[in-house]
């Protein structure tokens, strides 16, 4: 590698996981990924952690990576602190990969005591459909059960292993069910997220800390601009004749129909880490914070994949409605990416954005298709070479200049 590993991100990251936690690495070189693991490791030896490799190939092979990556393998083995166990593939048991993975574990435990570290993933082959929905189903169990197991648990997940005609979907699924994504890449685009930006509403707290105690001056029409300045994708959601449809409800049953829709859609950008910044009657305004680096790739495919689920989830929200006896309804998604200016108003405890992307996200929602997706072309520049995804050029929007401002369609690669 042509770098120093010591100013590698991740590992400054790994660093900063103090507390008890379920973390997943996603590497696209094996050399990345090894780094993240020893420092994960090491990090936990050395405050005395009982610290487990889970492997399915050799034992010696996985100690010379340890020894190579500076740990002292023969001094932690002969304080019984580092553990390697070849584990056989559960897959085969008869009595279902359940009951296999917590047999597993209570034999990797056995001559160990809590707090645990892990290392490692459960099933050795996830390139098969039915090895990542295997692999998913022990994720979500020990995911939802994790404060009985007193430990910290780093999955590792090569990306070319994922199984690939589905892998958004089957990453979309890995991301929600961990607390932290280390993204073991080339120094320039590898990234963890917070916790926070995966499972809950809103910034975490770190980042609302910082946004709230900015120093500004305020204005006579209440409003106070932090000065500071970012990219971000922003997104719009906003429902289509909906001033039509509500007008033939009562009172009652139109407020049913408006909060259905929006908390519903509010839960899926808080799976994919997306901030609501504010309601605005029949849409929702919102970005995500982890795309403020153009070099991050995962922020943005979190935007593109949360975009999407919002469209795929339209039957879904159509059953909800029907079961409150209201109509189904039809919405227009559109995003875009650029420089935005953090405001604060003095009735709202929520960040607002001011800047291109936001006007832009607005204009030219109608040019979506009902129930479909469209992007801004600084955003199409952005993420027009990822994969899994297919872009259509749909039209141009006017700026009054000499060129227009081009959009694009986005649906899922067949």
């Amino acid at each position: 590698m042509k770098f120093d590993p010591i100013d590698y991100p991740p590992l400054k990251d790994v660093d900063n996981l103090t507390e008890q936690n379920h973390s997943m690495v996603l590497y696209d070189n094996e050399e990345y990924g090894k780094l993240v693991k020893c420092r994960y490791i090491e990090n936990g030896l050395k405050k005395g952690e009982h610290s487990i490799c889970i492997i399915h190939d050799d034992v010696d092979k996985t100690l010379d990576e340890l020894a190579s990556c500076g740990i002292d393998v023969n001094f932690y083995n002969r304080k019984k602190l580092l553990h390697v166990y070849q584990i056989e593939n559960i897959m085969e048991r008869p009595e279902g990969i359940i009951a296999g993975f917590n047999d597993i574990v209570k034999k990797i435990t056995a001559d160990s005591k809590p707090p645990y570290r892990f290392v490692g993933r459960t099933i050795p082959n996830v390139c098969t459909t039915e090895g990542i929905k295997a692999e998913l189903e022990i994720e979500k169990l020990f995911h939802s059960n994790f404060e009985k197991y007193d430990c910290s648990f780093l999955c590792t997940y090569a990306v070319n292993d994922i199984e690939g005609s589905r892998r958004p979907f089957w990453l979309r699924e890995l991301m929600a069910n961990h607390h932290h994504l280390i993204y073991a890449s080339d120094p320039a685009n590898a990234v963890t997220f917070d916790p926070d930006m995966l499972h809950v509403d809103g910034l975490d707290s770190q980042k609302n800390h910082e946004l709230q105690n900015e120093k500004m001056s305020t204005s006579d029409y209440m409003v106070a601009f932090s000065g500071l300045s970012k990219s971000y994708c922003v997104g719009v959601v906003d429902m289509v004749n909906s001033t039509k449809i509500s007008a033939r409800m009562n009172e009652i049953d139109w407020s049913r129909y408006y909060k259905i829709f929006l908390n519903s859609i509010a839960k899926i950008l808080t799976r994919y880490g997306g901030v609501v910044i504010k309601n605005m009657g029949d849409s929702l305004l919102y970005f995500f914070p982890e795309s403020s680096n153009s070099q991050r790739k995962y922020g943005f495919i979190s935007c593109l994949e949360c975009t999407l689920a919002i469209i795929e989830s339209h039957d879904d929200i159509c059953k909800i409605l029907a079961g409150e006896n209201l109509p189904c309804l039809d919405y227009r998604v559109s995003a875009d990416y650029g420089r935005v200016v953090i405001m604060n108003s003095n009735n709202s405890s929520t960040p607002d954005l001011i800047g291109p992307p936001v006007n832009m996200c607005t204009k030219i929602n109608h040019r979506a298709e009902n129930n479909g997706v469209v992007i801004g072309g600084d955003l199409y520049q952005v993420v027009k070479n990822l994969q899994g995804y297919r872009f259509r050029h749909v039209a141009g929007f006017s700026l009054g200049l000499k060129y227009s401002y081009p959009i694009y369609s986005v649906s899922r690669e067949k």
